[in-house]
């Protein structure tokens, strides 16, 4: 949980290293492929990864026009539409765009005690997402790509259903002035208690540039370059309860990668083996914010604990 880490297993979209695991959840639209990549990866493919990498390789834009339209719904109020197109834009360009909206209700009833919390469901789904590229090839030896993509996502998340009742449970019934956890143990329900909103709110975009350039017959030229923001803000319910005991307010709990990526590579082929060479930097910002309040119930709580219910 601790986002200053970087995960064993890297994760890598056409050809840029995501900060974390994380950081890679959003639509892509149509893929050309996902890669497999098991075992420890070098520094300059996978950033030094030790147990493998995930890449994901989406679809160029093609100079052959294209539009694809995509409708689905589903139980619990889901939704969702999205938009491919692509084709020609001039002799040397190709350009595609990808756009996509999706809803659902939440999987999860929620008690809400005294509040502040209005909202009664939690583990919802509610993004739009947008990727546009532009390919240029000039003749068969050199490629430039351009891809720029943006998510947003205003959804709420993460309460927690009980897999044990304590001793403690009428104190917390108490202060709630009635329902305030789960008289009996039912994960399979979807009942969960929370008197404070659990809003998320995450906004992740940026943009990369990928020039492909053959120097001779036998050696490659690969540049890429990329600028990102991952940004994820929530609110948080920190005693799992309709009692106001501990909590974050929305924004309370914040996560935010701002990355400046550079690679460069050669790779070449020879009679009696391959080999390629390269450089790979990485600059990495991260600003957390990571805050815990005492509710209106919190004091009374303690007591109770102290006197055993009597005070």
């Amino acid at each position: 949980d601790n986002p200053a880490l970087d995960s064993s297993v890297g994760v890598v979209i056409d050809g840029v290293s995501r900060a974390r695991t994380a950081t890679a959840m959003s639509d892509l639209g149509p893929l050309d492929r996902i890669e497999i990549l098991k075992g420890p990866q070098s520094d300059v493919y996978g950033k030094g990864a030790s147990a493998g990498v995930i890449q994901v390789v989406s679809k160029l834009p093609s100079f052959t026009p294209d539009t694809e339209v995509t409708l689905d719904a589903g139980n619990m109020g889901a939704y969702g539409a999205s938009l491919y197109t692509t084709g020609k834009l001039s002799d040397h360009w190709a350009g595609s765009l990808f756009v996509t909206k999706r809803k659902r209700d939440g999987q999860y009833h929620v008690h809400t005690g005294d509040g502040p919390a209005t909202r009664r469901d939690d583990g919802d789904q509610n993004y739009w997402s947008a990727r546009g590229q532009l390919l240029y090839v000039p003749n068969d030896r050199a490629s430039l790509r351009l891809i720029a993509d943006y998510t947003d996502r205003d959804e709420a998340c993460c309460a927690a259903v009980n897999i044990a009742i304590g001793g403690t449970a009428g104190y917390i019934d108490a202060l709630a002035n009635g329902d305030g956890t789960a008289a009996s143990v039912d994960p399979k329900a979807r009942q969960v208690w929370s008197n404070r909103p659990l809003n998320q709110r995450l906004k992740d975009g940026g943009v990369s540039a990928q020039l492909d350039l053959k120097l001779n017959d036998a050696i490659q030229l690969t540049s890429i370059t990329a600028v990102r923001r991952w940004d994820h803000a929530n609110g948080y319910d920190g005693d799992f309860t309709a009692a106001d005991v501990l909590y974050r307010d929305p924004g309370g709990l914040r996560n935010r990668f701002d990355t400046f990526s550079q690679e460069v590579r050669l790779n070449g082929t020879g009679e009696r083996y391959n080999w390629m060479a390269g450089l790979y930097l990485d600059q990495s910002e991260l600003d957390r914010r990571d805050e815990t309040l005492y509710g209106a119930d919190y004091e009374s709580y303690v007591s109770l604990l102290l006197s055993g219910g009597a005070s």
